[in-house]
């Protein structure tokens, strides 16, 4: 079944005579690059009776040629995850036609795996503008290929994704998100069966269905008006309602009593709001005081300058009810509800933004003391953090004799830790974290929770405020017993053409670091781990050593003096990323000792990028 806005017969898009770009007139453009492997596609998109005119509409509004060529250059990559990028038409930008062509390659996986035991597909979407048409797109491509499918009816977070797969024994799932980025931008999630987000080698498989499909002949999907009973299936409250008793009967053995704690909370006009209130409140928390500005899904965003909650800037509303309520913390999550960020009261009217490291390190302080004192710790009770993960958290676990398990970044290998923990009964989770505000406790999804964190979280804080501290208090009564912990994280954009090879030219160089003792004395490093080559190699002893994780184009650097850093591609974003940790015995040194990691490897990375003399 093909839609109808989807049939190539047709006239072409012929009058350009009023459309320029860069000044130059667009016949013109055309013809001068019409040798420019890029343009025959875009010509094959404006041409398209349906999608033409939608391109005339954006066309008009592009200043810069090298912008157009950026849309058309290529296909907008498949990750390890799924998609990620800005709105907008062409190939390299996320629209209809990209959602539709990722939901017939995902279709087309499920199909050639046979996996009809399973119920379908269960696909939900965040608040932005776009996110709804996309989401019911995907289902009426996968009901199009004789897919069941559930759709939730409205916006949903994202563990709901993950709790309704496992719930429905579907097949996978489906989110549309932007996540934390601007609002511009718009993603595609997949999730497995075991409610995980898919991990490489299904990633790999599912891309490959992609890339052999057509934009415009191969995508089967119901029409607009077609009936969609017994194909589509809408989920509601009742979800909603299992997923909150489930979500209260967590960790009830904790040792908390009547909450007094006064919470200012924001979803970021995000998908979270009702559940995380709800959560509080049939909890015991009365003081729960709404950033009613940023409530309700706004696709504009207009009332805040960042939706992502590791950021100051999303906090600027907040912190002015917090002061005026004189709120114990602040809590916010960002549109998908899968990420939480917290601010804590350091003085009158002063609020301190928490890293993810912080809050995940406080949390295992909390939840091991507490079963601790119960007499409730398992034997084989296990944390685990991501590689790029401060090792505060860590050090905790040390104390009360749990072990912390380190995995690649990437909240589905903590979530596939979860299953492989089921399946062999060697070690129980406790609780999962990585450095970007992503937390998870107890096992109820197989994703990063902010619904569940928030909880948990609002009675970590409670516990202590009933104890006369604070987070902040406690935060530096770790730091005294553990050592300043100190970590940061710096994002490299890589855009145009070239951005693949300028990606590689970097991780090579940094890859092969351990060859130049010129540079591994400059950075001081004394261990050098690479996911790739599976190996690691120790550079006192000359010794090398097997990575026991999953391959991954990720490089991880042991430093002298309790340091590290590590370089990895975003599977999401065209973006390296470098992560930074050190720990020394004051706050001053700790400071001081990661401005200088930085410096020098930032140094590293302008070199390898050809930036710097050889001799820099």
């Amino acid at each position: 079944m093909k839609a109808d806005n989807l049939r190539e017969e047709g006239p072409p898009v012929s009058d350009l005579s009023d459309i320029s770009i860069g000044g130059e007139k667009m016949m013109d453009f055309l013809t001068e690059n019409e040798k420019e492997e890029w343009i025959d596609i875009f010509k094959r998109w404006l041409n398209h009776p349906y999608w033409g005119k939608e391109m005339l509409r954006e066309i008009g509004e592009i200043e810069d040629p090298n912008d157009l060529e950026e849309r058309f250059c290529k296909n907008l990559g498949f990750g390890t995850g799924g998609l990620r990028g800005v709105l907008g038409v062409g190939p390299n930008r996320v629209n209809k036609l990209v959602v539709r062509r990722t939901t017939q390659g995902l279709a087309n996986y499920l199909n050639g795996k046979g996996k009809k035991e399973c119920n379908g597909v269960v696909i939900g979407y965040d608040t932005r503008k776009s996110s709804q048409g996309f989401a019911e797109d995907a289902a009426r491509v996968l009901a199009g290929n004789d897919i069941k499918t559930f759709l939730f009816e409205g916006p949903c977070p994202t563990p709901l994704i993950s709790y309704s797969i496992r719930k429905f024994n579907c097949l996978a799932g489906v989110m549309i998100t932007g996540s934390h980025n601007p609002v511009n931008y718009n993603g595609y999630k997949i999730y497995s069966q075991d409610g995980v987000q898919i991990l490489p080698g299904e990633a790999q498989e599912i891309a490959g269905e992609i890339a052999a499909i057509d934009f415009f002949k191969d995508i089967n999907m119901l029409e607009d008006k077609n009936p969609w009973e017994g194909k589509i299936e809408r989920l509601g409250e009742k979800v909603w309602e299992e997923y909150l008793e489930d979500l209260l009967a967590l960790n009830n053995n904790l040792d908390i009593q009547k909450k007094e704690l006064k919470i200012v909370f924001s979803p970021l006009h995000g998908t979270a709001n009702h559940l995380v209130r709800r959560s509080l409140k049939e909890d015991g928390f009365q003081n729960v005081f709404p950033v009613s500005e940023q409530e309700n899904p706004v696709p504009e965003i207009a009332s805040v300058a960042s939706l992502n909650p590791e950021e100051r800037d999303a906090y600027k509303i907040a912190i002015n009810k917090a002061q005026e309520v004189d709120a114990d913390i602040i809590l916010a999550t960002d549109l998908d509800g899968d990420r939480v960020g917290c601010m804590a009261r350091r003085g009158p009217e002063d609020y301190a933004l928490l890293t993810g490291n912080e809050v995940g390190a406080l949390m295992v302080d909390f939840y091991l003391n507490q079963l601790n004192k119960k007499n409730q710790l398992p034997g084989n009770g296990a944390i685990v953090k991501t590689i790029v993960t401060g090792e505060l958290g860590a050090a905790i676990a040390r104390s009360y004799g749990v072990k912390t398990i380190n995995t690649l970044t990437g909240f589905k290998y903590i979530g596939q830790k979860i299953n492989e923990f089921e399946e062999t009964g060697n070690n129980q989770f406790l609780l999962g974290y990585e450095e970007s505000c992503g937390y998870l406790v107890g096992t109820l999804v197989r994703e990063k929770d902010a619904i569940t964190a928030s909880l948990f979280i609002a009675r970590m804080a409670d516990f202590l405020k009933k104890q006369g501290s604070t987070l902040i208090q406690r935060l530096e009564g770790l730091a005294k017993e553990f050592g300043y912990h100190k970590e940061d994280v710096i994002k490299i954009n890589l855009t145009g053409q070239n951005a693949d090879n300028k990606r590689e030219r970097i991780m090579d160089g940094f890859r092969n670091i351990s060859r130049q003792p010129d540079l591994l004395s400059r950075l001081k490093i004394t261990e050098v781990h690479d996911y790739l080559a599976g190996k690691g190699f120790n550079i006192p002893s000359k010794q090398k050593f097997p990575l026991h994780l999953p391959v991954s184009n990720a490089l991880y650097f042991r430093l002298e003096g309790d340091a590290w850093f590590c370089i990895r591609p975003s599977g999401t974003e065209p973006l390296l990323k470098l992560y930074f940790g050190v720990k020394e015995s004051s706050k001053k040194e700790a400071e001081e000792r990661l401005k200088t990691v930085k410096k020098d490897v930032l140094e590293m990375q302008g070199l390898f990028e050809g930036k710097f003399p050889k001799n820099a």
